[in-house]
């Protein structure tokens, strides 16, 4: 029987160069690593009121212990990020988003992350391990931050 663990790594053109790394550190931890790239297509689509998700993406999510989201540094390349952020969350799947370069806002889909820390963190062993952290681009805690939950009718 198999016990590894499986994670979802979802990228974009613009981080598709640290998925490597990701993957690796994936594996270090216990993980075996599925790999999927978002597209600008699936924004477009999304914004026209399609909001399927390819397969691919679907699988990878479906399958996994954990998802981790390569976050590129400008918000205008985050492509379906947004999308298949918004699946992850809708069926409780633990989100982790890795911050590329200086960036402090991240897509609204992400905002119950369990972590968003920068890819250059000490702790994303810490954090591919459960521990929840958020963290600023230099790497500081992020003070607790307020969540906004809705309430059940």
């Amino acid at each position: 029987m198999n016990s590894r663990k499986l994670a979802c790594i979802i990228y974009v053109a613009a981080t598709e160069g640290q998925v490597p790394q990701v993957k690796a550190q994936l594996e270090l931890e216990g993980y075996e690593a599925c790999t999927v790239r978002c597209t600008l297509e699936i924004a477009k689509n999304a914004q026209n009121g399609n909001e399927s998700i390819p397969r691919n993406i679907e699988d990878c999510i479906t399958r996994s212990d954990l998802v981790m989201f390569l976050i590129p540094e400008d918000e205008a390349q985050d492509e379906g990020i947004g999308l298949a952020g918004s699946m992850a969350t809708a069926i409780g799947k633990r989100i982790i988003g890795l911050i590329s370069g200086d960036r402090s806002v991240y897509p609204d889909e992400l905002r119950t992350a369990d972590s968003i820390i920068p890819i250059t963190s000490k702790r994303i062993a810490a954090v591919i391990q459960g521990e929840n952290v958020w963290e600023t681009t230099s790497c500081e805690p992020i003070p607790d931050r307020r969540i906004d939950h809705q309430k059940c009718q």
